[in-house]
């Protein structure tokens, strides 16, 4: 039906259309009588000449009129319908600038919905967007929510906003939100009034939906790709942290440690080694919240250093106390941890030990925390590799490569130390040279790495007896020395008699079985006489060939 507006201009136009009539028959009785005069007709016909006149004169008027009324009409529909798709026209203008101005992903879902219920006031919106860690949809935009409010006041209550919304009933007039097939949400329209949705304002918001889906997503690409960059940033201050430390192992754990800690969560760290001798896991470094641990051992089971270090494969536990199937996984407190990552230390294709980050909170980690530990592991396990060379050609220039004692060269440089040191400080000094007996034979009959085995097992049995500060290396051959600090020659005759009962007590193990052995021993203190540490060797060796001749296996002093 049609408003009173629209009646206006055919109302008008209606008593116009009786004016022309009037005019027309008054024109015509002007003619008719002009015709009667010339002509002299007779007035019948002139009657009937002219009341044909006005019929013609109706049938064009009403004609012309129809003809207008269509073209006023017409104008008025096209004039409403171009008024409506201006505003859609002007409202998408407006969306699609306000989406270009921000990276933000909440503020993207509160100006869309408000700029939509601007221009379409009958309609109530909600945006639900999926989430990128569980895919769940959740509220994040909701017209009735922030009626009157501005933008600080909505993202201030956004945690109303953002609970998970488990199942959502797909509705006809629900628009979805796309970016390159990649579902990102949708937007559900609901009319304020009872009252069908027309198709173009559907159209319309499809078009919409598009924009914000797109939007979203470049947001989120957006976030991604700053926090991407500022964890590549740390991750390359850290590593260049690392290289910049000295090449001692424990320097070096403790500056990897300190990089994992400003890349991710880290409530509990660990570096351990699989020993290739013994197959044993060896924790060199484990810190959590109580502070650092003593370095350990532990047995090769199902544990995560020896599932990670055999495998090479990352390891990612969102939640312990439902994923257990890995022991060993802290040293302390183990029901604290519920969020593990773990990888591989690499040399080549080799494994040869792990780096976890551990955290108190589930769902710490990301796939991006497994690949930063990744990426730092890879150098992590070129400075350690290095370092831990470095150690064994440093231990070669003062160690002896079978015993792991002193080597002759460190023996006599420390001895002159000590030496001096015991004259500088008024204290007694003594020298215990011992030779293995009979080493020669056991070589003879059960082949050099047996009698290996026996050198190691005497050097094991000595060193249980040693306190820290004594001096031990190898002297030379099957002959070591034992250099005893603040020891007077009673007390260094005492520490004679127990190592060598130590180690003729019981038999050395090996291979071949349980060999017996005994060591002899020479004693000598050093005194005023004597002025390098050659010479105080000297009078120990002397007083070893004394006990040799005595018989072996006992102690003689010099």
């Amino acid at each position: 039906m049609k408003t009173d507006s629209e009646y206006k201009p055919t109302q008008a136009f209606r008593h116009s259309k009786f004016r022309v009539l009037g005019y027309t028959a008054l024109l015509l009785a002007i003619v008719q009588a002009l015709n009667i005069v010339i002509r002299k007709h007779a007035i019948f016909e002139t009657i009937i000449m002219w009341l044909v006149g006005m019929v013609l004169a109706w049938i064009l008027v009403e004609v012309a009129y129809r003809e207008i009324l269509k073209i006023q009409t017409l104008t008025t529909d096209q004039l409403s319908t171009t008024t409506l798709h201006g505003e859609r026209l002007t409202a998408m203008i407006r969306l699609i600038s306000e989406l270009a101005t921000t990276f933000n992903e909440d503020e993207i879902c509160i100006e869309s919905i408000k700029i939509l219920k601007e221009y379409l006031e009958n309609l109530h919106f909600q945006l639900f967007i999926s989430s990128i860690d569980t895919g769940e949809l959740k509220l994040k935009s909701d017209t009735l929510s922030y009626d009157d409010q501005s933008i600080d006041d909505i993202l201030a209550n956004a945690k109303s906003l953002g609970e998970t919304v488990d199942q959502i009933k797909i509705a006809p007039t629900d628009i979805p939100l796309e970016s390159n097939g990649i579902a990102i949400g949708l937007l559900r329209v609901t009319p304020v009034y009872e009252e069908s949705i027309d198709p173009a304002i559907v159209s319309f918001l499809n078009n919409a939906g598009q924009y914000i889906g797109v939007a979203i997503q470049n947001a989120r690409l957006y976030t991604q790709i700053t926090e991407t960059t500022a964890r590549q940033t740390r991750l390359i201050k850290a590593t260049q942290s690392i290289i910049a430390e000295s090449m001692h192992p424990e320097t070096i754990y403790a500056a990897i440690h300190k990089a994992v800690l400003n890349l991710m969560p880290c409530d509990a760290f660990v570096i351990a080694f699989q020993d290739e001798v013994s197959t044993e896991i060896e924790g060199v470094f484990l810190t959590e919240r109580e502070g650092r641990s003593t370095a350990l051992r532990i047995p090769v089971h199902d544990n995560l250093s020896r599932h990670v270090s055999s495998t090479g494969e990352s390891v990612r536990i969102d939640d312990y106390t439902k994923e257990s199937k890995y022991k060993g996984v802290n040293f302390t407190d183990i029901e604290s941890i519920r969020s593990i990552i773990a990888t591989p230390l690499r040399r080549g294709d080799d494994h040869f030990g792990m780096i976890s980050a551990q955290s108190y909170q589930a769902h710490a980690y990301t796939d991006e925390d497994v690949s930063l530990l990744e990426m730092l592991a890879s150098l992590a396990a070129v400075i350690i590799d290095n370092a831990r060379e470095f150690e064994k050609v440093q231990n070669l220039a003062y160690l002896d490569e079978l015993s792991g004692l002193m080597n002759r060269r460190q023996l006599f440089q420390k001895g002159e130390i000590e030496l001096k040191r015991s004259r500088r400080l008024n204290y007694p000094l003594i020298a215990i040279m011992i030779d293995i007996d009979h080493f020669k034979q056991v070589n003879d009959s059960y082949g050099h790495a047996i009698g290996d085995q026996v050198m190691k097992g005497v050097i094991d049995r000595c060193c249980s007896n040693i306190r820290i500060y004594d001096i031990f290396g190898r002297y030379g051959g099957e002959e070591f020395v034992l250099m005893l600090p603040a020891t007077d020659i009673d007390g260094g005759i005492q520490m004679a008699e127990r190592l060598r009962n130590s180690v003729a007590e019981h038999p050395i193990h090996t291979d071949q079985g349980p060999i017996s052995i005994t060591i002899s021993l020479g004693v000598a203190q050093a005194t005023d006489d004597i002025n390098t540490v050659a010479g105080l060797f000297d009078r120990a060796d002397t007083a070893l060939y004394s006990a040799k001749n005595a018989g072996r296996n006992c102690v003689a002093h010099g």
